[in-house]
């Protein structure tokens, strides 16, 4: 476990965000809200490649080079055909979204899924406070 998710799912507010799900089981227990921002595969893998170009156009590509960017695209591309068995994830876990779906399942009572701008603008509707 992870200490310091386990020291931040201690506050009285928090927020978590990340990709490796496997790894977030406390932070799910402990949240009144679980958001899980699902976007479709072919919005996702079409912003992987534009914000590349466009880190490059800016000269600020923190991953730069076109191998890296295949790289990203292939493994993001079998997170969702469900046959990314690794991929980057370190605690040997599966890395798909079947797996995710699997894991949040639990949660399913505090779980919203946005799959689209408009929904999770719904979502900071209704869940933020109006400042």
């Amino acid at each position: 476990m992870d200490d310091d998710l386990e020291d931040a799912t201690r506050a009285v507010a928090w927020v978590s965000d990340g990709s490796f799900v496997g790894a977030s089981k406390v932070a799910f227990e402990r949240a009144d809200l679980v958001v899980w921002m699902d976007a479709p595969s072919h919005v996702a893998l079409y912003r992987i490649v534009s914000r590349h170009v466009i880190a490059d156009l800016r000269r600020d590509n923190r991953f730069p080079g076109w191998r890296r960017l295949y790289l990203f695209w292939r493994w993001s591309a079998r997170f969702y055909a469900n046959s990314n068995p690794h991929g980057l994830n370190v605690w040997g876990t599966p890395n798909t979204r079947a797996f995710t779906r699997e894991v949040l399942a639990p949660y399913e009572s505090k779980l919203v899924v946005v799959r689209t701008k408009r929904e999770v603008e719904e979502v900071m509707r209704r869940f933020l406070p109006s400042p």
